[in-house]
């Protein structure tokens, strides 16, 4: 009987590039990539966001734009 490694079986559920969040501070129109400020610098990405929105994003290109509306009020 063969046996399966778990550890590889579990590796294969996760992703496999990094991904992260970040806000568009310069949008280039005419090669469609976007400029993200992270947290350790700015890096360009292809895809298309507007000035100011804030994406996920990978090496590959942005995944896709997240709302701004993170603003929650909750009464108890």
């Amino acid at each position: 009987m063969a046996t399966k490694n778990p550890w590889k079986k579990f590796s294969s559920l996760l992703p496999q590039q990094t991904q992260f969040s970040g806000k568009v501070v310069a949008v280039d129109t005419i090669e469609k990539r976007v400029k993200v400020q992270r947290t350790d610098g700015t890096l360009w990405v292809s895809g298309s966001a507007s000035l100011n929105d804030t994406v996920i994003a990978t090496s590959d290109g942005i995944k896709r734009v997240v709302t701004n509306n993170n603003y929650q009020r909750i009464e108890v």
